[in-house]
This record gives C-alpha cells, structure tokens and sequence, in this order.
C-alpha cells in the first residue's frame, strides 16, 4: 500500500492528552496516524489460493501485528498493548477478522484537513491547473494587446495623425504663451528679490560696524581684571581650589580664634597626605567651613575666656575689649 509523501495534521490538544504523556504510545498514535489513507482507497492482498480486496475510507489503514511491530521496533505484544490503550482511550476503532484488522482514526475529518493532507498527487494537480492558468491568461493578455495595437495603429492610418501628437502641439501652443507670462513674471521677482537682499546687507553691514565702533571705542590697553588666590587646596579631579583674599577675610572674621592660614596649610596637607578623601570643586567650601568650625571650637575650649564672635556686633565689642586692655 502506498500512503504517498505528504504530511499529517498534529493539532496542539495533543499536548494535554493521556498519549502525550506516554512516550511509546505518543509514537504508535503519530504512526498510526501517517498510517492513515487519506482518501478512498482500495488495493488487494494475498488471501489463501486468490486475492482478497480491501476497501478503506479516509482515516483508516490496514493492520498487521508483526509487520507493524517491525516498523516500530517494538514487541508484538507491547505493540497489541498500546494498540488496546489507543482503543479504549477512544482515538481509534478496530475491526479486525482472521486475517487483518483495520484500524480507523476517530475524528479523522475533525483534525485533519483531507484537501491537500497527505496528497501530493492532488497538490501537483493544483500547481499545474495554476500553471496552466498563468499560460492562459498570458496568451490572452497578448492576444488583447495586439489587437489594441492593431486598432490604435488603424486609427493612425484613417486621421493622418495620432491622439499624441495633436495633445502635444496643443499642449505646445498653450505652453508658449504661459511660458512668456511666466519668465517675464519671473524675471519682475528676481529683479525685486536682488534688491531687498542688497538692502538688507547695507543694513546689515552698517548694524555692524556700529557695533564693532562701540566695541573699539573702550581702551585697547584695557585688560580683563583677574581673580588673584592667595593660596590653593588640591581637589579629587587633581585640580586645585583657588581661595582669595576675599575668602580668606570672610573666614578670619568668622572664625576670629582661628590662624586661617595656618589651617590652610595644614587642609592642603592632609589633602595631600589623603588624595582618595581629596574634595569635589563643589564640596571643598563646605570641608573648609567645617574644619574652621571644629578648630575655632577646639579654641575656646582650651582658652574658656575667649567669647564666641558669631555675629558683627559680637566683632565689635570684641574689638572694643582688646582695645580698652
């Protein structure tokens, strides 16, 4: 029996099927399932002295104990035993006689699609039916256009003329006239558009040399005055903070106990002594602050005399004390 070279449908619900759990029934069930005809078929056997036919409708295909369990390379008696599970789990039916059984698929016209399934022989008929409707519809495609062609060219032949030329004298006639209307309108704007843009740059043009008069007229000898630092503490990205005068009288007034500079010294060397705690452009005021605080409270706390001068009045009379000593 040939079961031709097609393909099966395998539909998804397999996957929460008894069979699917079964490694060995999975395979007898897919087995039987390319096993299956895909349409009427009849075909005959050896029977005794003569011939025996059989007649199979689609889904069903005839069995064999031993020749089966050779195919499966199985035993013919685990081969029977899932044959029996297949049968009472109900996706076959058996019917068999001293000779065979047919087994026939349940559901076959359900799962499985019989147009096309397994049929190469009808799929090879459907492929020339289309090549021989693609020849067709080619011959009467060119059929079609010689005749246009043939019509169009007596058409010629009968005015002296053809629609193409006379639509491109007309169009040539008409495009004359608005071609002339056209540059003359043109020419008219360009003339126009070269005068405003000579304008706008004498514009332009005097705009700047105002400016650049104003901008010359301030001394040439005059420089950009410059920040002086009176000293500088390392940073993290290795560059280095510049403190000015400035900073440092605001720091020496708010921390009268304190020898800024002396404290400089010692926050550049520990940033030195210290590079991976050296501070960021961002965070070194607030770390100056700080070691200013602590130093001025360590002051007071060695000297208990000395007043706390947090304030300008405080600077004041504080100013005034040593002056009346």
């Amino acid at each position: 029996m040939s079961i031709g070279t097609g393909f099966i449908k395998l539909h998804r619900a397999i996957l929460n099927s008894e069979v699917f759990q079964n490694e060995a029934l999975l395979k007898v069930w897919i087995w039987c399932l390319l096993k299956a005809s895909y349409k009427k078929y009849s075909y005959s056997i050896p029977a005794g002295k003569g011939t025996a036919i059989i007649d199979l409708e689609p889904g069903q295909f005839a069995f064999g104990r031993k020749t089966a369990a050779l195919e499966l390379k199985m035993t013919e008696s685990g081969l029977y035993k899932r044959i029996l599970k297949l049968k009472h789990s109900g996706n076959i039916t058996v019917e068999s006689n001293n000779r065979f059984s047919i087994i026939t698929i349940v559901k076959w016209i359900t799962y499985q699609d019989c147009i096309g399934i397994g049929n190469s022989e009808n799929m090879d008929e459907k492929k020339e039916q289309q090549s021989n409707s693609k020849s067709n519809n080619k011959s009467n495609n060119k059929t079609n256009s010689k005749s246009n062609n043939k019509n169009d060219q007596n058409a010629y032949e009968n005015s002296g003329t053809c629609n193409y030329c006379d639509e491109k004298s007309n169009n040539k006639n008409n495009g004359e006239v608005t071609a002339k209307t056209t540059a003359k309108s043109f020419e008219k704007e360009h003339i126009q558009e070269v005068k405003n843009n000579k304008e706008e740059r004498i514009e332009n043009s005097i705009e700047f040399s105002s400016a650049e008069l104003e901008k010359n007229s301030s001394s040439p000898d005059q420089e950009i005055p410059t920040e002086v630092f009176i000293f500088k503490i390392p940073l993290n990205d290795k560059t280095e903070f510049g403190i000015t005068q400035k900073d440092y009288d605001k720091w020496q007034d708010t921390f009268p106990a304190v020898d800024v500079m002396a404290q400089l010294k010692r926050m550049a060397l520990w940033c030195d002594d210290n590079p991976k705690n050296r501070k960021t452009s961002r965070g070194v005021r607030k770390f100056i602050s700080s070691w200013l605080s602590k130093e001025q409270d360590r002051a007071q706390r060695v000297n208990p005399g000395f007043k706390k001068y947090d304030n300008a009045a405080n600077i004041k009379q504080m100013m005034e004390e040593l002056s009346d000593d």
